[in-house]
């Protein structure tokens, strides 16, 4: 599969990054990186325990701040929902080099969706992804999860208006980060 967007978008968050003292962002392989980007439900590492994999983890040190998942081709609410669950049961990552790290710090979870294939005038996504997104925080944080912050963004494929709409991402992700590193 392409994943133009999921390409663009883990190079411009991690670009945005990369002056920041004591931050990394981890990409998994569609989104330019060199690795999966597994959460798991124990810390016992294992295909029994891996629940789901990310695109792409944004941490100050071992502590992750954000979680971002891009949807290019399934934009339905379960497939959006699925992501979020999985990711939200999760309370360890592999940041592929050693020992699982908790996911104990407040975590915003970020869902990516393309909305390029969509026909603007005659669709319904859209207010049906605002109407997911505040379903989504009336529920947070999901029990035990440090996922706190939910939010949707939509881009129109890798081109159109990409730079407005990667600047209202990469200003979110950076307002949510800074105002939570301790």
């Amino acid at each position: 599969m392409d994943h133009v967007l999921h390409e663009k978008l883990g190079k411009t968050i991690r670009d945005s990054f990369s002056g920041e003292p004591g931050y990394k962002v981890m990409l998994d392989k569609a989104c330019g990186g060199q690795r999966i980007l597994p959460l798991f439900i124990s810390d016992k590492k294992g295909n029994e325990t891996e629940i789901c994999d990310v695109d792409i983890l944004i941490a100050k040190g071992i502590k992750v701040k954000a979680i971002i998942e891009i949807e290019e081709s399934d934009v339905t609410p379960n497939k959006i929902c699925g992501k979020f669950l999985t990711s939200a049961l999760a309370f360890y990552y592999s940041d592929g080099k050693g020992p699982l790290q908790d996911l104990n710090s407040p975590i915003a979870f970020i869902q990516v969706v393309d909305k390029s294939k969509l026909k603007v005038y005659k669709t319904k996504k859209l207010k049906q992804w605002e109407n997911l997104e505040k379903a989504m925080c009336r529920l947070l944080p999901v029990g035990n999860s440090q996922i706190n912050v939910y939010k949707i963004f939509g881009f129109n494929g890798p081109e159109d208006q990409y730079e407005k709409q990667a600047a209202l991402l990469i200003g979110f992700l950076k307002g949510w980060c800074y105002s939570i590193s301790q």
